[in-house]
């Protein structure tokens, strides 16, 4: 009678990736390619990575605790809230990340909320979880260049596309270029005509999710 082969259990079965401090580098510049301020927190709230401007963020604001290696937020309740997401997220219970139960709103005094997205990166035992900031008055970063690359627009198009997507009207962009606001609406249409976008909502989704949005 033959032995059967012996199936590894769990503590012998060949481990899972872990967070390990060699990561922090890769995360490091993985964060800096984010739209959106962002960082990257253990199940501690331990920050293992965080772009420049999420740390920015973070040390400037009431809302977060004085702790530059830890994430944590000065109201107990909101500590809660988001110690339970990041809980969810790497328990994996967490429902579709576009879900308002893993946001976390943090109303500021005399500024919009600001707030916080949970998610948790598969693949690791331990897994790292993202947290990105959404900062209403963050200003999206625009690569002209590569704009005029992707829809062959003049360096002037290129800035007044830029300019649209932060939220910019005819006589705002007319009088921060120096130029007649007849010649800002006739590179708007220029504009219009050669990225395909039909009105300044449209322009700003097409170009924030295209690679012309550096950060």
């Amino acid at each position: 009678m033959t032995d059967k082969k012996k199936t590894p259990d769990a503590a012998t079965a060949a481990p899972r990736n872990t967070v390990k401090p060699r990561h922090a580098p890769v995360f490091a510049a993985a964060a800096e390619l984010s739209p959106l301020p962002f960082l990257l927190v253990d199940a501690k709230g331990i920050i293992l990575a965080a772009s420049r401007g999420a740390q920015l963020l973070v040390d400037r604001e009431k809302s977060f605790a004085a702790d530059k290696n830890r994430l944590a937020m000065t109201a107990a309740v909101k500590q809660q809230s988001l110690t339970r997401l990041i809980e969810k997220a790497i328990d994996g219970k967490a429902p579709d990340p576009r879900s308002s139960t893993l946001v976390l709103k943090v109303e500021r005094s005399g500024n919009a909320p600001l707030a916080l997205l949970v998610s948790a990166i598969p693949g690791f035992s331990s897994p790292p979880v993202a947290v990105y900031l959404h900062e209403p008055s963050f200003t999206a970063r625009i690569s002209e260049p590569v704009l005029c690359e992707l829809y062959d627009l003049t360096p002037a198009e290129a800035r007044v596309a830029r300019m649209m997507v932060n939220g910019g009207a005819p006589r705002e962009i007319a009088e921060q270029s120096n130029t007649s606001v007849h010649t800002v609406r006739n590179q708007i249409k220029s504009v219009f005509s050669k990225t395909g976008a039909a009105r300044q909502a449209e322009l700003a989704i097409l170009l924030l999710g295209g690679p012309a949005h550096t950060r």
